[in-house]
């Protein structure tokens, strides 16, 4: 009678030697086991660490770091996400200033500045004047103002018809003169008649004492002054019959050739007179003379 072998034969585990690697799980089979792996890993035994970077999954440049069943992005400035996907606003803390457009770019923006400004950010006023760029004419002053200029007349001139023209300061009584004013072109000069001198104001005439004494004896009765008459001049000694009244700017001499009519707006008597001039004020006091 024949043994049965069968019955001394023992059972073999497989995976008593525990040969799956990283975790992974041993299922014993007949003469064989199999390994089932986790995430990550592969291979027989799960020896073989997946490499989650073969993929390329980092963009824009970015570089990939292959980490247990996962992997991570190191970006380049300017960019952001998971995988670098995101391209970071630039322009989102609106650094563009005085009215700019903001043009986003990588790790980087630019501004157009609007007309009048320049720099980085559009922070800095072009000073048109200073940079000879305005088109002011020779009879203006450049004014630079935020973003642009203005340009104004000088002095003396004022703006007609978007022409700059020369104020007649005598015409329109508003040169101050006290006596004779001659106009020229931006600007006028202040004279005085026969016996008097222009005072260091530039303005008001002072009369020679020479002269006082020569219209106290002519006792002409001149409501606002007397001076020799046209044409007189020189140092000899001068007569009564030199004289004459005259009105100061502003009045004209009256057929009886002592009073004067005109500009009743300035204040005037035959003791004393004043002139106020809305450019220029001036105050004389004097005897009247006789």
């Amino acid at each position: 009678m024949c043994a049965n072998v069968l019955d001394n034969v023992s059972v073999f585990d497989e995976c008593e030697s525990d040969p799956c690697q990283n975790g992974g799980t041993c299922e014993d089979g007949s003469r064989k086991y199999t390994c089932t792996c986790p995430s990550g890993f592969s291979g027989d035994m799960c020896e073989t660490d997946i490499n989650e970077c073969g993929s390329t999954p980092c963009q824009n440049g970015g570089t990939c770091s292959d980490l247990e069943n996962r992997y991570r992005c190191q970006c380049k400035r300017g960019f952001a996400g998971m995988n670098c996907e995101t391209d970071i606003d630039d322009c989102s803390s609106t650094p563009c200033m005085n009215g700019a457009t903001c043009q986003d770019a990588t790790d980087s923006y630019t501004c157009q500045c609007l007309s009048g400004y320049n720099g980085t950010n559009c922070e800095t006023d072009v000073d048109e004047c200073n940079m000879n760029t305005d088109s002011c004419t020779d009879l203006q002053l450049c004014i630079n103002t935020p973003g642009s200029f203005k340009c104004e007349c000088k002095q003396g001139y004022r703006m007609e018809n978007e022409i700059c023209k020369d104020i007649d300061e005598c015409s329109e009584q508003s040169s101050g003169c006290q006596q004779n004013c001659t106009n020229n072109d931006g600007s006028f000069n202040c004279s005085c008649s026969g016996g008097y001198n222009l005072d260091t104001d530039g303005i008001s005439c002072k009369q020679d004492p020479a002269l006082s004494e020569l219209c106290q004896n002519a006792s002409l009765g001149c409501e606002q002054g007397c001076r020799l008459k046209s044409g007189i001049t020189g140092t000899i000694r001068h007569t009564t019959d030199d004289v004459e009244c005259f009105c100061n700017v502003g009045f004209r001499l009256d057929t009886n050739s002592k009073d004067c009519s005109g500009n009743r707006s300035v204040f005037y008597s035959k003791t004393h007179f004043n002139l106020h001039i809305h450019r220029t004020r001036w105050h004389v006091d004097r005897a009247d003379v006789r």
